[in-house]
C-alpha cells in the first residue's frame, strides 16, 4: 500500500457477472483498454466479441442462487484459467439478480486464489421493495467484503428514495453509468481498501450543488456521517466548473464530516461533455446493508460456524434399488 490506498496494477481484467455486470463490464473495459470477461448462466447475456464463460444450467429452466452457484463451483477450473495471471481483477456484480448473488462469490473467491495482488468488487443492491432479493444480496455482500481487497456498492434503493419520480429502468441507467465513470478514474488510485458507499447524481447536466445536494442526502439515509473515514468526489467534467466553485463544495463536505479522525475529502476530476458529481465514501461501521442479513446481527461473530464456501444445491444422484 502507498498513501493507505489501493495500488492498481497492469495486467487488469474486468469481470462482469450475470446480465447488469457483463453490460457495465464491456462498457467499462475500454476506458482502461484491459481485457473483459463475461460469466453468465444466461447465453443473452454474453457477447461474441469478449471472453465469455457460459455456466450451463443444464435441465433447469429457472434455478435458485443456489442451483446457479453449485453449477457455478463447478466451473471452478474453467473460471480459474480464464482470469489467472493478471494483477488485478474487477468484479461487476448486481445482486438484485441471482446471477449476482449466486456467482459473484464463487468467481471473487476464485479470483482470490490466483495471485492477483488486488481485487476490486462493485455491487448493485436491490430496491427495497424487493423483498425477495434482499436476504441474498446481503449475505452474498458480507462474503463478497471478506473476499475482495475493496467494495464499492451503490445503493438503487437508495437512489430511489431520493428521487421517488424515477423509473426503476432510469435508476438502473444512472448507477451503471456512475460505476463506469467511476471505474474510467480508477487508474488514478483512489480506491481504499474497505466498505466504499458511491452515490450517484440523478440528473445529467444538473447543478454542482444540486448534485453535491442529492448526492449528501444519499449518503445520510446509509450511514451516519460521523462514520465516514474519507471522501472521494468524482467531477465529471470538472475543467467546466470554477475553481472557486470546486474550493466551496469541498469545504463545505469537509465540514459535514465533523469527526476529527476524517483525514481529507479528494478530488477527482475527469473530461466530460457532462457536468455530474459521484460521492464515493469510505466507511469502517455497519451500513444498512447489514440488516439485510438479520442472523448476521444477532449472532455474535464468534459463535459463527461459517464455510469458506457458500451453501449451493448440487444434483446428487444416488443409485437406491426399490426394495418393494
Amino acid at each position: 500500500m502507498q498513501d493507505n490506498y489501493l495500488q492498481i496494477r497492469q495486467p487488469i481484467v474486468m469481470v462482469g457477472v450475470g446480465g447488469a455486470g457483463s453490460k457495465i463490464a464491456i462498457d467499462a473495459s475500454s476506458s482502461l483498454d484491459c481485457k473483459c470477461v463475461l460469466i453468465s448462466n444466461d447465453k443473452n447475456d454474453l457477447n461474441g466479441n469478449y471472453e465469455s464463460l457460459f455456466i450451463d444450467s443444464n435441465s433447469w429452466v429457472n434455478p435458485s442462487s443456489y442451483k446457479i452457484r453449485s453449477f457455478t463451483q463447478s466451473s471452478n477450473k474453467k473460471i480459474k484459467e480464464t482470469i489467472d495471471g493478471f494483477k488485478t481483477i474487477i468484479v461487476i456484480a448486481n445482486l438484485a439478480g441471482r446471477s449476482g448473488t449466486a456467482m459473484s462469490p464463487v468467481v471473487s473467491s476464485i479470483a482470490k486464489h490466483t495471485g492477483a495482488t488486488s481485487i476490486i468488487l462493485f455491487a448493485i443492491m436491490p430496491f427495497g421493495f424487493e423483498k425477495d432479493r434482499i436476504f441474498q444480496a446481503g449475505v452474498s455482500l458480507r462474503r463478497l467484503r471478506n473476499i475482495a481487497d475493496a467494495t464499492i456498492v451503490i445503493d438503487n434503493d437508495s437512489l430511489l428514495q431520493n428521487s421517488p419520480e424515477l423509473s426503476p429502468q432510469e435508476c438502473y441507467g444512472i448507477t451503471n453509468k456512475a460505476i463506469c465513470e467511476v471505474i474510467s478514474s480508477i487508474s488514478q488510485g483512489h480506491i481504499y481498501p474497505s466498505m466504499n458507499l458511491l452515490f450517484a447524481s440523478k440528473k445529467e447536466n444538473s447543478s454542482v450543488e444540486s448534485s453535491v445536494k442529492d448526492s449528501i442526502e444519499m449518503l445520510c439515509d446509509n450511514v451516519d456521517p460521523n462514520s465516514v473515514k474519507r471522501a472521494l468526489l468524482y467531477v465529471m467534467g470538472g475543467e467546466n466548473v470554477p475553481i472557486g466553485k470546486l474550493n466551496f463544495i469541498v469545504n463545505t463536505i469537509q465540514a459535514i464530516f465533523k469527526d476529527e479522525k476524517t483525514p481529507e475529502v479528494i478530488l477527482a476530476m475527469s473530461n466530460s461533455e457532462r457536468t455530474k458529481i459521484h460521492l464515493m465514501a469510505e466507511v469502517q461501521e455497519t451500513t444498512r446493508f447489514d440488516r439485510y442479513d438479520p442472523l448476521s446481527e444477532i449472532i455474535p461473530k464468534q459463535n459463527i460456524l461459517d464455510w469458506e464456501e457458500m451453501d449451493s444445491s448440487p444434483d446428487i444422484e444416488m443409485m437406491i434399488p426399490n426394495l418393494e
